[in-house]
């Protein structure tokens, strides 16, 4: 997965995505349950094209070239047609895992973040 415009071409690449693609139904899950918008969340450039995806000399299916930008794919029940028959993070429901994460945000904690910008 190391070439970006091959990445998602990788069988390893579903693998990691099918993750991905649960966290974000529970991000959206939770803001549901919280009263907001998730489609507020979204990054300012979701609107923009997603390489490969929209690019037709590698990309030669039609599913992934309908939703080749990142608001195509916001909104994975109506674009893609699934949803997940019970959504749970360590066992807990939405409004469980909302409570634990408002506990969570009581506590105080440290946060490290490192840079390298020289690192190739």
């Amino acid at each position: 997965m190391q070439q970006n415009t091959f990445a998602s071409f990788d069988p390893i690449f579903m693998i990691f995505h099918t993750m991905v693609d649960y966290q974000w139904a529970l991000f959206q899950a939770l803001q549901e349950h919280r009263g907001l918008l998730f489609e507020n969340d979204c990054h300012p450039h979701f609107d923009e094209n997603l390489l490969p995806f929209s690019n037709s000399n590698f990309n030669s299916n039609s599913a992934t070239k309908l939703h080749s930008r990142g608001t195509e794919t916001v909104n994975y029940k109506k674009e893609f047609g699934y949803e997940y028959d019970d959504l749970k993070l360590n066992n807990m429901t939405i409004p469980e895992l909302n409570n634990y994460l408002e506990k969570q945000n009581d506590i105080d904690r440290l946060f490290a973040g490192f840079s390298f910008p020289n690192l190739q």
